[in-house]
């Protein structure tokens, strides 16, 4: 299944978690870091795994104290990259 497949599901699923579907919708690594740190103790293991999905990570047998780590590292390392990179309108 594809991401946007997946998000598609968790928007048309009305059990999805508000924060989920608040974190699939920001636009930037930065918002997403802001939204999974305000919210991340309010998420169940299963709205972690579909975090991590939407980013393309392979999920392990990670607790859901490691799953919350894993997805921080991650969001960390994409936004580092976010800044520098240069927009569609922008010249390289």
């Amino acid at each position: 299944m594809s991401r946007i497949e997946q998000e598609k599901e968790l928007k048309e699923n009305p059990e999805v978690n508000p924060f989920v579907l608040q974190f699939l919708e920001a636009e930037s690594y930065q918002e997403k870091q802001v939204i999974f740190q305000k919210e991340s103790d309010k998420m169940t293991k299963k709205d972690l795994e579909n975090i991590a999905l939407s980013m393309d990570m392979i999920l392990s047998d990670f607790s859901q104290e490691e799953l919350i780590q894993q997805i921080w590292n991650q969001l960390r390392t994409l936004q580092k990259f976010e800044i520098n990179r240069p927009k569609l309108d922008e010249k390289w």
